[in-house]
């Protein structure tokens, strides 16, 4: 890249919004960042402006450990302009604290490791985090935690994923080499402000919820209450102490620990038996509808088309392949959460999630990556789809339902194994499906009946369509000055009866009797979690 273009790439930030498909959350307007994945620069340009979006209800708070009080402490995330669109020293673009994903990269950019993440090829991570769903019981007054020892299980592996991680980019890595006693502590002491973290903010979130309840009351109330809940999205990340900002002298506490909670404020529908008692009539709904989702992979026509002109991709070319460089997750600590995923990801959302009707973006393997070992930062994509194998979403599991009842997901060696994995793995079986850990090649998509996604906060998304990337067929279309070949989405996969994109129902020439596996698994979910 000359010098004009890679000026012109630090100057032009896209902003692009995402809306979520779910009741529980939905984000507001984020950032999109220029070659996140290559470039060896810090993020730095103009101010983004971000696209107005229509005033919502939500409600956001921040927890930090105060050095002079010697607690954790409450921020106001959106309260406050200048806390709820930060900029750190070592970025001028403007983060939403209020948002969950935005307030992970603002942490990442605040230790300066953006900029040295990039200088390593883009691998090395500021923190390692979790994602935990809490749901508030208005008619109990009570919270129920999903998979609280999960996470503080995961959380704990995760950040010894980070250090191994980062060591593996540090020449300097001394003080990382602590003895195995010493770890043990700190894990304990960052484990001991996991709870504290926890409880603070979750007390907080009840208060929020019991006035606002009070405010809304009508008369009907004791018959909502008996039948809503309110959803709480929980993020606690641990950062390496190097600055010791949690003590000033003790050693088993360098962990640095904060928490992040994030909550719309709207009610959702709690689990309910009718008198019948039957799994048929469960009278709980997903309130996820289905989703279009798009494979990430660029086959040999497409890279050739869009990679001579789009800056964020790297290729090589040879006469009988071509080769593209995109994120992924398996090559580098795949069951590990993260947070510098938060900001490789955008690559992958730039390029891919366009669209705003595509809800997701699926990870892929090709099976001569197995043998790639000197690049643990892109995968590499040959010519032909038929060896090409579904991970994962971008925050999400997969799950593939196959002829005979067949429940099928990706190993955990190459993928996240989230909580909501778990749990379906563990309710599939009470539903009449056999569980399946394997691969999911592309050239079986005949067989597929359906698929879905798993998250801790949404728990399960139907969808309803795969889509394959390609180039334009008209290489005189250009989309920008840059003469960019627009990607074309072009449909791989379908479901054969549609459901509802607003309910859950099926269309007019599917039986109303017969239920998806999604839709079985869900209420078998929700039934055995709700106390």
């Amino acid at each position: 890249m000359n010098e004009l273009s890679l000026l012109q790439a630090l100057l032009f930030v896209k902003v692009f919004a995402t809306t979520s498909t779910v009741a529980f959350f939905s984000p507001q307007a984020i950032t999109g960042r220029i070659n996140l994945e290559k470039s060896k620069l810090p993020l730095f340009g103009v101010l983004i402006s971000r696209i107005p979006t229509p005033t919502v209800l939500n409600w956001s708070k921040i927890s930090e450990y105060d050095v002079d009080s010697k607690s954790f402490w409450l921020i106001d995330a959106d309260a406050d302009a200048e806390v709820s669109n930060s900029t750190s020293s070592y970025s001028s673009i403007e983060y939403d604290l209020t948002s969950p994903r935005e307030w992970l990269e603002y942490c990442e950019t605040q230790q300066g490791l953006d900029d040295y993440g990039m200088k390593h090829g883009g691998t090395a991570c500021a923190g390692a985090y979790t994602v935990i769903r809490c749901d508030f019981h208005l008619d109990k007054k009570s919270w129920n935690i999903w998979g609280k020892d999960f996470h503080f299980n995961r959380l704990q592996e995760s950040y010894r994923s980070l250090l191994l991680s980062n060591q593996l980019t540090d020449d300097d890595d001394d003080d990382d080499k602590l003895d195995e006693n010493l770890r043990v502590q700190q894990a304990q002491s960052a484990l001991d402000s996991n709870t504290k973290i926890m409880n603070l903010l979750l007390n907080e979130a009840k208060k929020t919820i019991l006035d606002r309840n009070k405010i809304i009351r009508d008369d009907d109330e004791e018959e909502e209450e008996d039948t809503t809940i309110v959803v709480v999205m929980l993020t606690l990340l641990w950062e390496p102490d190097h600055v010791q900002t949690t003590t000033s002298d003790d050693r088993s506490s360098t962990i640095r620990v904060r928490g992040h909670a994030f909550s719309t404020l709207k009610k959702v529908s709690q689990l309910q038996l009718n008198d019948v008692g039957t799994t048929n009539s469960v009278g709980v709904v997903n309130p996820n509808p289905p989703v279009q989702a798009v494979i990430g992979y660029l086959t040999p026509t497409t890279t050739t088309a869009t990679t001579t002109t789009d800056p964020n991709i790297t290729s090589s070319h040879n006469t009988s392949s071509s080769i593209v460089s995109l994120p992924n997750r398996y090559q580098n600590f795949p069951q590990a959460k993260l947070s510098c995923w938060c900001r490789r990801r955008r690559l992958l959302e730039e390029m891919f999630k366009r669209d705003v009707d595509v809800g997701d973006v699926f990870l892929t393997k090709h099976q001569i990556d197995d043998g790639i070992s000197n690049n643990q930062t892109a995968s590499t994509t040959l010519t032909s789809i038929d060896s090409v194998e579904l991970l994962e979403g971008l925050t999400s599991n997969i799950f593939v339902v196959y002829p005979g009842e067949i429940l099928r997901t990706p190993p955990s060696t190459d993928v996240l194994g989230g909580y909501a994995r778990q749990l379906i793995i563990d309710c599939a079986a009470k539903c009449g499906y056999q569980v399946e850990i394997g691969s999911i090649s592309l050239k079986d998509s005949s067989l597929w009946k359906e698929i879905f996604l798993t998250s801790s906060i949404r728990l399960i998304i139907p969808v309803h369509k795969l889509l394959l990337p390609s180039s334009s067929s008209s290489n005189t279309d250009v989309v920008d000055g840059n003469n960019n070949i627009p990607l074309q989405l072009e449909t791989f996969w379908e479901m054969e009866h549609l459901p509802n994109k607003l309910t859950t129902s099926f269309d007019d020439n599917h039986h109303n009797s017969q239920l998806y596996a999604y839709d079985e698994i869900y209420k078998q979910v929700m039934k055995q979690n709700n106390p």
